[in-house]
Protein backbone atom coordinates (compact mmCIF):
# COMPACT_ATOMS: atom_id res chain seq x y z
CA UNK A 1 0.00 0.00 0.00
CA UNK A 2 1.27 3.46 -0.21
CA UNK A 3 2.39 5.68 2.11
CA UNK A 4 0.61 8.69 1.93
CA UNK A 5 -1.58 10.15 4.75
CA UNK A 6 -5.52 10.22 4.28
CA UNK A 7 -8.42 12.43 6.02
CA UNK A 8 -7.46 11.15 9.42
CA UNK A 9 -3.74 11.87 9.29
CA UNK A 10 -4.48 15.26 7.66
CA UNK A 11 -6.77 15.96 10.32
CA UNK A 12 -4.32 14.92 13.43
CA UNK A 13 -1.70 17.18 11.26
CA UNK A 14 -3.82 20.18 11.15
CA UNK A 15 -4.25 19.88 14.92
CA UNK A 16 -0.91 20.02 16.07
CA UNK A 17 -0.72 23.16 13.46
CA UNK A 18 -3.90 24.75 15.56
CA UNK A 19 -2.08 23.85 18.89
CA UNK A 20 0.88 25.59 17.65
CA UNK A 21 -0.96 28.88 16.56
CA UNK A 22 -3.05 28.83 19.40
CA UNK A 23 0.57 30.62 20.71
CA UNK A 24 0.77 32.87 17.88
CA UNK A 25 -2.56 34.37 17.11
CA UNK A 26 -6.31 33.75 16.70
CA UNK A 27 -8.20 32.92 13.95
CA UNK A 28 -11.93 33.96 13.77
CA UNK A 29 -14.39 30.83 14.28
CA UNK A 30 -15.75 29.84 10.97
CA UNK A 31 -19.01 27.95 9.69
CA UNK A 32 -18.39 24.39 8.83
CA UNK A 33 -20.54 23.43 6.13
CA UNK A 34 -21.06 19.39 6.11
CA UNK A 35 -20.74 17.31 2.51
CA UNK A 36 -23.88 16.34 1.05
CA UNK A 37 -24.15 12.76 1.67
CA UNK A 38 -25.40 10.17 -0.86
CA UNK A 39 -27.68 7.45 -0.44
CA UNK A 40 -26.53 4.86 -3.27
CA UNK A 41 -24.95 1.33 -2.45
CA UNK A 42 -23.45 -1.35 -4.60
CA UNK A 43 -22.91 -4.70 -4.02
CA UNK A 44 -19.90 -6.00 -4.41
CA UNK A 45 -18.12 -9.59 -4.43
CA UNK A 46 -15.27 -10.18 -1.88
CA UNK A 47 -12.26 -10.78 -4.85
CA UNK A 48 -13.72 -9.70 -7.71
CA UNK A 49 -11.65 -8.38 -10.08
CA UNK A 50 -13.26 -5.79 -12.55
CA UNK A 51 -11.59 -4.18 -15.86
CA UNK A 52 -12.46 -0.53 -16.16
CA UNK A 53 -11.41 1.16 -19.55
CA UNK A 54 -10.52 4.89 -18.51
CA UNK A 55 -12.49 7.54 -19.90
CA UNK A 56 -11.05 10.30 -22.06
CA UNK A 57 -12.49 13.28 -21.24
CA UNK A 58 -11.55 16.84 -23.28
CA UNK A 59 -8.08 18.73 -22.09
CA UNK A 60 -9.35 21.63 -20.39
CA UNK A 61 -7.52 24.98 -21.24
CA UNK A 62 -6.05 26.82 -18.46
CA UNK A 63 -4.42 29.83 -18.76
CA UNK A 64 -2.40 31.87 -15.14
CA UNK A 65 -4.81 34.35 -13.56
CA UNK A 66 -2.60 37.05 -12.58
CA UNK A 67 -5.09 38.48 -10.80
CA UNK A 68 -4.93 35.58 -7.81
CA UNK A 69 -1.30 36.27 -7.02
CA UNK A 70 -0.68 38.27 -3.71
CA UNK A 71 2.06 40.63 -4.33
CA UNK A 72 4.68 39.49 -1.56
CA UNK A 73 6.33 36.70 -3.20
CA UNK A 74 8.89 36.30 -0.11
CA UNK A 75 6.82 32.68 1.01
CA UNK A 76 9.58 29.52 0.41
CA UNK A 77 9.13 25.57 1.22
CA UNK A 78 11.87 24.17 3.42
CA UNK A 79 12.14 22.77 6.97
CA UNK A 80 9.94 23.78 9.34
CA UNK A 81 7.30 24.96 6.79
CA UNK A 82 3.47 23.56 7.18
CA UNK A 83 0.68 24.03 5.05
CA UNK A 84 -2.20 25.42 6.35
CA UNK A 85 -5.96 26.88 6.82
CA UNK A 86 -4.85 30.09 8.29
CA UNK A 87 -7.97 32.70 8.83
CA UNK A 88 -10.18 30.43 6.04
CA UNK A 89 -7.17 30.47 3.27
CA UNK A 90 -4.40 28.63 2.25
CA UNK A 91 -1.00 29.86 3.83
CA UNK A 92 2.35 28.53 5.00
CA UNK A 93 3.28 28.56 8.54
CA UNK A 94 6.74 29.16 9.95
CA UNK A 95 6.96 26.66 12.66
CA UNK A 96 10.56 27.97 13.98
CA UNK A 97 9.26 31.87 14.13
CA UNK A 98 5.82 31.38 14.83
CA UNK A 99 4.39 32.94 12.27
CA UNK A 100 2.01 32.49 9.15
CA UNK A 101 1.73 34.21 5.25
CA UNK A 102 -0.94 33.62 3.24
CA UNK A 103 -0.45 32.25 -0.18
CA UNK A 104 -4.00 33.17 -1.40
CA UNK A 105 -5.98 36.19 -1.63
CA UNK A 106 -9.02 34.52 -1.68
CA UNK A 107 -10.67 32.94 1.44
CA UNK A 108 -11.29 28.83 0.67
CA UNK A 109 -15.54 27.51 1.93
CA UNK A 110 -15.23 24.84 4.71
CA UNK A 111 -15.90 22.05 2.51
CA UNK A 112 -12.33 21.98 1.03
CA UNK A 113 -10.38 23.25 4.08
CA UNK A 114 -8.83 19.49 4.63
CA UNK A 115 -8.24 19.05 0.77
CA UNK A 116 -4.63 20.26 -0.73
CA UNK A 117 -1.60 18.23 -1.45
CA UNK A 118 2.50 19.34 -1.61
CA UNK A 119 4.00 18.49 -4.86
CA UNK A 120 7.00 16.12 -3.91
CA UNK A 121 9.81 18.71 -5.08
CA UNK A 122 7.85 21.35 -2.47
CA UNK A 123 7.13 23.74 -4.89
CA UNK A 124 3.90 23.70 -5.34
CA UNK A 125 0.37 22.87 -3.43
CA UNK A 126 -2.61 21.45 -5.29
CA UNK A 127 -5.78 22.60 -4.02
CA UNK A 128 -9.80 22.98 -5.00
CA UNK A 129 -11.68 26.30 -5.08
CA UNK A 130 -14.75 26.74 -7.42
CA UNK A 131 -15.13 23.47 -8.38
CA UNK A 132 -11.86 22.81 -10.02
CA UNK A 133 -8.20 22.33 -8.82
CA UNK A 134 -5.53 24.71 -8.94
CA UNK A 135 -1.62 25.49 -8.25
CA UNK A 136 0.09 27.73 -6.33
CA UNK A 137 3.68 27.85 -6.45
CA UNK A 138 4.96 28.82 -3.20
CA UNK A 139 7.83 31.34 -3.89
CA UNK A 140 6.10 33.30 -6.38
CA UNK A 141 2.72 32.71 -4.92
CA UNK A 142 1.41 32.58 -8.69
CA UNK A 143 -1.84 30.60 -9.19
CA UNK A 144 -3.76 28.98 -12.12
CA UNK A 145 -6.42 27.00 -12.72
CA UNK A 146 -5.32 23.35 -13.97
CA UNK A 147 -8.52 21.50 -14.31
CA UNK A 148 -11.09 24.74 -15.77
CA UNK A 149 -13.85 22.25 -15.95
CA UNK A 150 -16.78 24.07 -17.01
CA UNK A 151 -19.39 21.20 -16.59
CA UNK A 152 -17.59 19.15 -13.58
CA UNK A 153 -16.36 19.24 -9.62
CA UNK A 154 -13.10 18.23 -8.71
CA UNK A 155 -11.57 17.48 -5.46
CA UNK A 156 -10.15 15.56 -2.99
CA UNK A 157 -6.39 16.09 -4.92
CA UNK A 158 -3.30 13.89 -4.36
CA UNK A 159 0.16 14.50 -5.70
CA UNK A 160 1.53 11.40 -7.28
CA UNK A 161 5.52 10.56 -5.92
CA UNK A 162 6.93 10.61 -9.16
CA UNK A 163 5.61 14.71 -9.33
CA UNK A 164 4.40 13.90 -12.87
CA UNK A 165 0.35 13.61 -12.27
CA UNK A 166 -2.52 14.50 -9.70
CA UNK A 167 -4.95 11.96 -8.57
CA UNK A 168 -8.23 13.58 -7.41
CA UNK A 169 -12.39 12.84 -7.47
CA UNK A 170 -14.40 14.42 -10.13
CA UNK A 171 -18.06 14.20 -10.86
CA UNK A 172 -20.78 16.35 -12.93
CA UNK A 173 -22.37 19.69 -11.99
CA UNK A 174 -25.82 19.01 -10.44
CA UNK A 175 -28.11 21.94 -12.42
CA UNK A 176 -28.20 23.64 -9.17
CA UNK A 177 -24.49 24.18 -8.83
CA UNK A 178 -24.07 25.67 -12.42
CA UNK A 179 -23.07 28.87 -12.67
CA UNK A 180 -22.68 29.18 -8.37
CA UNK A 181 -20.02 26.47 -7.58
CA UNK A 182 -18.69 28.12 -4.91
CA UNK A 183 -21.33 29.11 -2.48
CA UNK A 184 -23.37 25.70 -2.21
CA UNK A 185 -22.67 22.25 -2.70
CA UNK A 186 -25.91 20.29 -3.75
CA UNK A 187 -24.11 17.47 -5.68
CA UNK A 188 -22.30 15.06 -3.77
CA UNK A 189 -18.85 15.77 -1.74
CA UNK A 190 -15.97 13.92 -3.73
CA UNK A 191 -16.55 11.82 -6.92
CA UNK A 192 -15.51 9.58 -9.32
CA UNK A 193 -10.94 8.58 -9.74
CA UNK A 194 -9.42 11.04 -12.05
CA UNK A 195 -6.17 11.84 -13.20
CA UNK A 196 -4.55 14.86 -14.92
CA UNK A 197 -0.88 15.96 -15.56
CA UNK A 198 0.64 18.86 -13.58
CA UNK A 199 0.73 20.46 -17.10
CA UNK A 200 -3.37 20.17 -17.83
CA UNK A 201 -2.98 17.63 -19.94
CA UNK A 202 -4.23 14.10 -20.18
CA UNK A 203 -7.63 14.62 -18.34
CA UNK A 204 -8.96 11.05 -17.57
CA UNK A 205 -11.73 9.74 -15.68
CA UNK A 206 -10.66 6.24 -14.52
CA UNK A 207 -13.39 4.30 -12.52
CA UNK A 208 -16.58 5.32 -13.36
CA UNK A 209 -18.91 2.93 -11.21
CA UNK A 210 -16.97 3.45 -7.40
CA UNK A 211 -17.94 6.91 -5.94
CA UNK A 212 -15.47 8.23 -3.15
CA UNK A 213 -16.53 10.34 -0.90
CA UNK A 214 -14.30 10.48 1.95
CA UNK A 215 -10.59 10.96 1.65
CA UNK A 216 -8.17 11.43 -1.20
CA UNK A 217 -6.84 8.16 -3.45
CA UNK A 218 -3.74 7.43 -1.93
CA UNK A 219 -0.77 6.58 -4.65
CA UNK A 220 1.81 3.17 -4.57
CA UNK A 221 5.66 4.48 -4.17
CA UNK A 222 6.07 3.64 -7.93
CA UNK A 223 2.98 5.64 -9.08
CA UNK A 224 1.05 2.27 -11.09
CA UNK A 225 -1.12 2.09 -8.32
CA UNK A 226 -3.89 4.29 -6.29
CA UNK A 227 -5.67 3.22 -2.93
CA UNK A 228 -9.51 4.50 -2.78
CA UNK A 229 -12.07 3.48 -0.23
CA UNK A 230 -15.96 3.86 -1.26
CA UNK A 231 -19.16 3.11 0.65
CA UNK A 232 -16.95 1.10 3.35
CA UNK A 233 -15.07 -1.11 0.52
CA UNK A 234 -11.67 -0.38 0.02
CA UNK A 235 -10.20 -0.59 -4.11
CA UNK A 236 -6.64 -0.77 -5.88
CA UNK A 237 -6.42 0.36 -9.27
CA UNK A 238 -3.78 -0.84 -11.23
CA UNK A 239 -2.91 2.02 -13.88
CA UNK A 240 -1.09 -0.25 -16.58
CA UNK A 241 -3.92 -2.97 -16.23
CA UNK A 242 -6.44 -0.75 -16.64
CA UNK A 243 -8.63 -2.56 -13.61
CA UNK A 244 -9.95 -2.14 -10.54
CA UNK A 245 -9.34 -4.65 -7.88
CA UNK A 246 -11.98 -4.62 -4.09
CA UNK A 247 -10.60 -5.63 -1.32
CA UNK A 248 -12.67 -7.24 1.19
CA UNK A 249 -12.11 -6.62 4.97
CA UNK A 250 -14.16 -10.46 5.33
CA UNK A 251 -11.10 -11.72 4.10
CA UNK A 252 -8.84 -10.18 6.73
CA UNK A 253 -10.98 -11.65 9.54
CA UNK A 254 -12.87 -8.26 10.18
CA UNK A 255 -16.71 -7.60 11.08
CA UNK A 256 -18.35 -6.88 7.83
CA UNK A 257 -19.93 -3.97 9.84
CA UNK A 258 -17.13 -2.33 9.57
CA UNK A 259 -16.32 0.36 7.45
CA UNK A 260 -12.70 0.88 5.49
CA UNK A 261 -11.87 4.81 4.62
CA UNK A 262 -8.97 6.69 3.90
CA UNK A 263 -6.15 4.21 2.99
CA UNK A 264 -2.67 4.72 2.19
Amino acid sequence: MTKRKGLMSTLALLTGICLTLANCTSAPASPTTPPVASSSTEQLSATATLTSTPTPLPTPTHEPNPTDAPVDPSATSGDGVVAAIVHDTLALVDLAECSSQPLLEATLPTYTHLHFDWSPDGNKIVYARLADLWLVDVKTHRTWNLTNTPDRWELLPSWSPDGETIAFTSRPLDPREEGATEGTMYGAFGGQLTLIQVDGSDYRLLDEQVTIRSSSPGWSPDAQRLAYASEGHLYVYDLEQEERRIISLADYGLSSDLDACAPS
